[in-house]
């Protein structure tokens, strides 16, 4: 692949991230206001608002001159924004399909580190599983004639076991974030797709 077409895609994904950030939910807020507020003011008596235009520009002429400026420029926008969400429709459906086996791998990590997790915590999880064990173990070696000290040296699964299984669980949570982090943004699925055909085509 051409570095023209990664970064094609690469600009199409961060677009339709940009769809779905906290900056496009402000401005679609505002948005809808100024369209409620265009509404309001075109129920407004047409004299009063040639009069208040009028007193804005400074003479009829100029008001005349301001709204042909403003239906020039909301034609424009229109165009504009039709064809760019036409465009944002066809690289979502284009992005999706090529991004399906990144997408399905990240679904399914996704169950996997959750399950993972699940099974390790709690009062029934392989943690607690393990500590019961190693203290059952260590009381079968004292009864058999062992040291304590001995015993705890030898019994199963070792204190090292333990504390690793209890460093992998308190991983997992941002092991989940990331992996919940990537199957919401296209850029970093388009990263890893990109990373795998690099991978493919260096292989081959």
């Amino acid at each position: 692949m051409t570095d023209i077409n990664r970064d094609a895609l690469m600009g199409k994904a961060r677009c339709l991230d940009d769809l779905n950030s906290a900056d496009f939910r402000e401005w679609l807020g505002l948005t809808r206001q100024a369209d409620r507020l265009r509404r309001d003011l075109s129920n407004v008596r047409a004299q009063g608002r040639f009069t208040a235009a009028v007193a804005q520009h400074g003479s009829p002429a100029e008001a005349l001159r301001a709204v042909q400026y403003e239906v020039e420029a909301l034609t424009e926008r229109l165009h504009e924004a039709t064809v760019a969400g036409s465009d944002a429709e066809e690289d979502r459906r284009e992005l999706d399909a090529l991004l399906n086996p990144v997408t399905s791998g990240l679904i399914t990590k996704a169950r996997a580190l959750r399950e993972r997790k699940a099974a390790l915590e709690g009062g029934r999880g392989h943690i607690e599983r393990a500590r019961t064990s190693r203290e059952r173990a260590i009381g079968d070696l004292v009864e058999a004639g062992l040291p304590r000290r001995m015993a705890d040296r030898q019994a199963k699964p070792t204190l090292a076991d333990i504390e690793a299984l209890g460093r992998e669980l308190a991983e997992l949570p941002g092991e989940i974030e990331r992996n919940d982090a990537l199957l919401t943004s296209y850029a970093g699925r388009v990263e890893l797709y990109l990373a795998e055909t690099t991978h493919e085509e260096e292989a081959a």
